[in-house]
């Protein structure tokens, strides 16, 4: 029982990193867009450049980031 909890608390933990880490990836880049303006652009009340900008261009990095990072983890 409580080796099941702890793996809740450690999966749980990951989620939020992974989750932060994807958010981190958005917001950084060459262009200045912060925090405040990648989550406007994912719930769609950001202007449509900003919105082009994350989901075309740093959206598909940070999940082909995200996705190289997990299969070298798996094949390492």
């Amino acid at each position: 029982m409580i080796l099941r909890r702890r793996s809740g608390w450690l999966f749980g933990g990951l989620i939020a990193i992974s989750t932060a880490a994807v958010i981190a990836a958005l917001a950084s880049g060459s262009a200045d867009v912060g925090f405040a303006a990648v989550w406007q652009a994912l719930t769609g009340n950001a202007p449509d450049n900003i919105e082009n900008l994350v989901w075309q261009l740093r959206m598909p990095r940070a999940l082909t980031a995200f996705g190289v990072g997990g299969l070298l983890a798996v094949a390492g």
